[in-house]
């Protein structure tokens, strides 16, 4: 059985092992096939124990990277956020997963089409950097598990772009909140204060107080030529120190929620037939203010006043580099910064009633003549037309979607394979 080769296009190699009937633990050397360029699968197997970390190395894969269907145990390592290539298919469907969902994922910004994280025993809230997934366009599966607390705003704003969109309750704890669900990973809000408090609160009210007068943002940016691995507790404090000297009205004690994660495998370049990672770290924060006690009229003007520091930094301004490295204690760590990819957001409260996100379309399986499984996806009838019918007219001629561009898109086998191809998905 072949597992290596090249693909029909022709010089991005790609390995494919679906339904190969393969046990064991999935080897920890696949992760030194740094060649492959295209797709990367092991789908529909009978793989069981963890996955490996080490598949993370494989960051040039564009055209998808597949476990689903296999006996896989433990948690989806954090690392596979540097998978940050990939245009299609991430998928670890249909496997006995637990734990939570890495925020890193969010780093796959590039991907267009299927997120696959259905049917696991994922659990905790989703996270909000799903909402940094902007080129999605199709397939964005996440029912089945054991997710808990809000859908994301940040996510539910991507939804209306998405084809196919499954965010739902159902088999997940949506709505109900994750510190009656998870009471050993995550704290209920406690209790009002007493009337006379022993000491005073050490950090700011998070981003939904009870008051009107405190507003908040979210931003973030990304730092080239940053280590993120060299980012301790007073790195951190340094950038909060530079971010707050950089825009009037701010202290460094008005930010908070301050995380800085890897994201040097955006930078790949080629260089003698080979990729190399340019060095960078994102960073993403809070800050919020009381109106009635700041020069700030409203979340507006505070989010004015962020985005216009953050964007004359990434467009060469280095006043927000240089003040973050003064106020650093080491020499080297932000030495050779410079500011890019920056966003900037209001935080909204939480809305009055919950939100109607009722799948638009039920997954089926579905069998051909030989046995052979693939996914169908059956979507309202108002989703496109124009599309080229069979004798039977039959629209993609039964074995394809029709978008409102008049296209089909032919149903794929579990492992990213076509099903079924052509222009009107007949053969």
């Amino acid at each position: 059985r072949r597992l290596l080769g090249l693909d029909q296009d022709g010089g991005r190699r790609r390995l494919t092992a679906g339904d190969g009937g393969l046990t064991g633990v999935v080897p920890t050397q696949l992760g030194k096939l740094s060649a492959l360029t295209a797709a990367f699968s092991l789908e529909s197997n009978s793989f069981t124990g963890t996955v490996p970390t080490e598949l993370a190395n494989l960051v040039a894969l564009t055209s998808g990277f597949g476990l689903s269907s296999n006996l896989l145990t433990g948690t989806l390592p954090t690392q596979y956020g540097r998978l940050v290539a990939l245009e299609s298919v991430f998928s670890v469907s249909f496997t006995s997963m637990t734990g939570r969902v890495p925020t890193e994922l969010g780093n796959l910004v590039d991907l267009e089409y299927g997120l696959g994280l259905l049917s696991n025993k994922f659990d905790g809230s989703i996270p909000t950097q799903f909402g940094r997934m902007t080129q999605m366009t199709d397939h964005f599966y996440l029912l089945g598990n054991s997710f808990c607390g809000d859908v994301p705003d940040e996510l539910q704003a991507l939804s209306s772009g998405i084809a196919t969109y499954y965010v739902t309750p159902e088999n997940n704890n949506l709505g109900t909140a994750c510190c009656t669900v998870l009471p050993a990973v995550y704290t209920c809000a406690a209790s009002a204060p007493s009337p006379n408090p022993t000491s005073a609160p050490t950090r700011k009210p998070t981003p939904n107080p009870t008051g009107t007068s405190y507003v908040a943002v979210t931003a973030s940016f990304t730092m080239d030529g940053v280590d993120a691995s060299n980012i301790d507790d007073d790195a951190k404090t340094a950038i909060k120190t530079g971010i707050a000297a950089t825009i009037s009205g701010i202290s460094a004690s008005d930010i908070y929620d301050l995380t800085v994660v890897d994201a040097s495998t955006r930078r790949l370049e080629a260089e003698q037939d080979q990729r190399r990672l340019g060095t960078a770290a994102a960073v993403t924060f809070t800050v919020g203010v009381d109106t009635s006690s700041s020069s700030f009229s409203d979340s507006s003007d505070l989010e004015t006043a962020v985005s216009t520091t953050l964007t004359t930094a990434a467009s060469g301004d280095a006043a927000l580099t240089s003040a973050i490295a003064a106020a650093s204690t080491s020499t080297t760590t932000f030495a050779s910064a410079t500011v890019t990819s920056v966003t900037v957001a209001a935080v909204t409260r939480s809305p009055t009633s919950a939100p109607t996100n009722a799948p638009t379309a039920t997954p089926v399986i579905v069998y051909d003549d030989d046995g052979t499984q693939y996914l169908q996806i059956k979507k309202p009838e108002t989703m496109g037309s124009g599309c080229p019918k069979n004798d039977d007219d039959e629209q993609c001629s039964g074995h394809g979607d029709c978008f409102r561009n008049g296209k089909c898109s032919c149903w794929a086998r579990p492992n990213g394979d076509p099903a079924w191809q052509a222009s009107d998905c007949s053969q």
